[in-house]
Parts: C-alpha cells; structure tokens; sequence
C-alpha cells in the first residue's frame, strides 16, 4: 500500500494501542422470530415474523406491544410481517408504514395465486406508544403466485418518497420471468408518493 493522503484517518484503537473494544448486552429475551429492528425517537421498535410490532426501551429493556396484525396475516416460511418505516414527519402525523402478507379476502384463492402482500398505514395517537389497529389504509395489494419470496423491506428515501422492495413472487428461479418483465411489480423496488394519500 502506499502512503496515505494528507486526509486519512487513523484507525480506531483503544487506549493501550490495541484494536477498539466492543461490548455487548442483551436488552431484551422475549422476542419470537423477530424480523427487522428499527429506531424512532430513542426508543426500538422490533417486528416479530408472526404479526407484533413491540416497542423496547433500549435502557431498561421495557416491552410494550405497539401493534399485533397476527390475527390477520398469513406468516410462517418467507411470509408475515417484514417491513416497518417511520414517516419523516412521524412527530407531526403519526404515520407508520407496514408490509405483510394476507390470505384473500375470498377462499380459495383464484387459481395460481396463494395470498396477497399489503402495504398499509398505521396512525399512532400517542407518539409511537401504540397503534390505532382501526386506522389501517391500504396504499398496495400485490398479489403472489408462490408462498416465497415476498421481498419486504420499507424505507424512506431523502427524497421523502417511500421505498418498497418486493420479491419475484417465489417458487424458484423465477419461473414467470417477473425479473424481466416491467409489466408487474413483483421483482422490482418500488418508489411511492405516499404524501399525496395523507389527508
């Protein structure tokens, strides 16, 4: 390697020259299949694949349940409850975002299809204590062919544009092309102006 620039910086090492210590502690015991982890306002919000969203407090450990969708979703497998994201005015609106698989409201399902994956707002009325389970809007229903591979991570972009990454909609090796194929949303990351549904 050659010298390093006027603007390198020193690698981190503790005090006695050796390389940098890291501790960890195990805030809570009590999650089930826990699938992302995401912080709003100093507080930890997990969602579990079976359909709660807690909220745990990062210096004590509390567990509280925000939301619990479980009796409404289809989870087990690659299915349930996968994505979660904080509006950015979240402190002014109290929206919360959500991705997880429903069976059809119908059964059977129609023919070559087994759920449907939903994007859905939650409002919160007490800054991120609980959800209102009653203020659930639908924005997306995709449905899926297979039981696997349903993507499912939410996230806002600083554009302020929600960002929605699906699956190719399972089975394996993407046997309708839906990678290839800019006729559906499957396999695709989707970018949604969700402000215009705010009112």
């Amino acid at each position: 390697a050659g010298d390093a620039g006027p603007d390198a910086v020193a690698p981190c090492t503790d005090p006695d020259g050796g390389p940098p210590a890291v501790e960890f502690a195990p805030i809570t015991t009590t999650l089930t299949a826990p699938v992302e982890v995401t912080e709003n306002a100093g507080a930890l919000y997990v969602l579990e694949q079976g359909g709660r969203v807690l909220r745990v407090s990062p210096t004590d450990g509390k567990v509280s349940v925000m939301l619990d969708v479980s009796s409404i979703i289809v989870s087990g497998g690659e299915s349930g409850l996968l994505g979660m994201a904080f509006h950015p005015k979240f402190a002014q609106n109290g929206f919360v975002y959500f991705y997880y698989t429903i069976p059809f409201a119908t059964q059977p399902p129609p023919a070559g299809f087994v759920f449907q994956s939903l994007l859905v707002r939650y409002h919160s009325n007490d800054l991120g204590m609980t959800l209102d389970p009653s203020s659930a809007h639908p924005i997306l229903t995709i449905d899926q062919p297979y039981s696997n591979h349903n993507g499912g991570t939410v996230l806002f972009g600083k554009d302020g544009f929600l960002y929605l990454s699906l699956g190719d909609g399972g089975h394996a090796n993407d046997p309708h092309g839906n990678g290839q194929n800019l006729k559906t949303w499957l396999a695709k990351i989707l970018r949604i102006d969700v402000n215009k549904k705010e009112n």
